[in-house]
C-alpha cells in the first residue's frame, strides 16, 4: 500500500470586488472576481490516499448523508472523503456504491457516509434518498454534483448552494406547443440558517486571488436550481425561458434535486427523515451547444471541495 498524501488543501483570501468574473459569459478578467452573492477559493489539489476496501454493513450511522449519481461524481466525493479517517467504501447488495468516512471539524468531527444512485434522473435519485436515510439516518443530506449554468454570473468550474429547487419536469402538449408546468420547494429554515453561517464565515465578496493556473479558482453562489428529467444543450430552450420566467434568479439545471426534494417531502413523519437537504452543484457547463463533457471532473472535484467546507456548519451537537 503506498503512503497516504496530504489531504486537499484550500486557500482563501478575503475582499470586495463584485459584479465580473471569469469563466462566464460577457466580461472575462484573467485573475477573476466575484459576483454578488459569491465566494471564491482556490484549491490545491492532491491524490488520493490508498484505501481498503470494507467489508459493508446492512446499517450504519451518519452525522451527513450524500447521494451523487454518477461515476465522475463518486469518484470525487470519495477522493474527497479519504483525506478523514476510518475511510471505507464498499458495494451494497441492491449494485450501488458507498463511501463512509470520519471528517474532522474544529470542535470535534462529522461521518459522512456517501451512496451513489444506480442511475440519473429524478426517480434514481428519489430510490437513493430512500435508501441512504434508511442506511444511515443522517441529520443532513446533500446532493452534490455536476450542473449546467444558465446564468451570466456563472464560470465553468463554479458551484452553486441552491436554496430552492425548481421541479420543471411536467407539462401539457397543445397544439401551440408543449407547455412547461413548475413547482418550487424550499429548503427547511434548519438547512438555510446552516447555509447562511457558511457564507458569513467565508464572505459573498471577495477580491481576486493571484493565480498561476485559473482553472484552480472558483466561485461559490446561493440561488434556485432547475430540476427535471432533461439535458438542457441550447441557449433559447424552452426549459431555460421557463425557469427565468418562474424565478430571474435560477442559476442552473440538473436532473436529480426534483427527486430529492419529492422524496424528502413524502417522508414527513418518517424517523429517519434529517432536519434538512439541499444541494451542492459544481458547473460543468453553460447548458449551451457547446456543451461538453471536458470540464465534468472539474466540476465534480469543486463540489466535493464546498461538501468539505460545509461540514463543520453540519455538524450537530447532541444535546447535554
Amino acid at each position: 500500500m503506498s503512503e497516504p498524501e496530504t489531504p486537499p488543501t484550500i486557500e482563501v483570501e478575503q475582499g470586495g470586488n463584485q459584479g465580473i468574473q471569469h469563466f462566464g459569459h460577457g466580461n472575462i478578467v484573467n485573475t477573476g472576481a466575484v459576483g454578488k452573492g459569491a465566494t471564491v477559493y482556490r484549491t490545491t489539489s492532491r491524490e488520493p490516499r490508498d484505501r481498503p476496501r470494507g467489508a459493508g454493513e446492512d446499517r450504519t450511522s451518519a452525522d451527513v448523508g450524500v447521494i451523487v449519481a454518477t461515476p465522475r461524481e463518486f469518484a470525487a466525493v470519495a477522493r474527497a472523503l479519504a483525506a478523514g479517517s476510518d475511510y471505507r467504501d464498499d458495494s451494497r447488495a441492491e449494485g450501488t456504491l458507498v463511501a463512509e468516512a470520519t471528517m474532522p471539524v474544529p470542535g470535534g468531527a462529522v461521518r459522512v457516509a456517501a451512496l451513489e444512485a444506480t442511475e440519473q434522473g429524478t426517480l434514481a435519485a428519489q430510490t437513493a434518498y430512500r435508501r441512504l436515510t434508511g442506511f444511515c439516518a443522517p441529520s443532513f443530506v446533500l446532493l452534490v454534483g455536476i450542473a449546467g449554468g444558465i446564468d451570466r454570473s456563472l464560470g465553468i468550474g463554479d458551484v452553486v448552494l441552491s436554496d430552492h429547487i425548481i421541479c420543471y419536469g411536467s407539462g401539457k402538449d397543445t397544439p401551440d406547443g408543449r407547455v412547461i408546468r413548475g413547482s418550487g420547494h424550499q429548503i427547511t429554515d434548519a438547512a438555510r440558517e446552516r447555509m447562511n453561517r457558511f457564507f458569513a464565515r467565508d464572505g459573498r465578496e471577495r477580491r481576486p486571488l493571484p493565480l498561476a493556473d485559473a482553472t484552480s479558482a472558483y466561485l461559490v453562489h446561493q440561488g434556485p436550481v432547475g430540476s427535471a428529467d432533461t439535458v438542457v444543450a441550447w441557449e433559447d430552450a424552452q426549459a431555460r425561458r421557463f425557469l427565468k420566467d418562474f424565478n430571474d434568479k435560477t442559476l442552473a439545471v440538473e436532473m436529480e434535486a426534483a427527486g430529492v426534494a419529492a422524496a424528502f417531502h413524502s417522508s414527513a413523519g418518517s424517523p429517519h427523515r434529517p432536519l434538512g437537504w439541499f444541494t451542492v452543484r459544481g458547473i460543468s457547463d453553460l447548458a449551451d451547444v457547446a456543451k461538453k463533457d471536458e470540464h465534468q471532473d472539474l466540476a465534480a472535484r469543486h463540489a466535493a471541495d464546498v461538501m468539505v467546507r460545509l461540514l463543520p456548519f453540519l455538524r450537530v451537537t447532541p444535546p447535554a
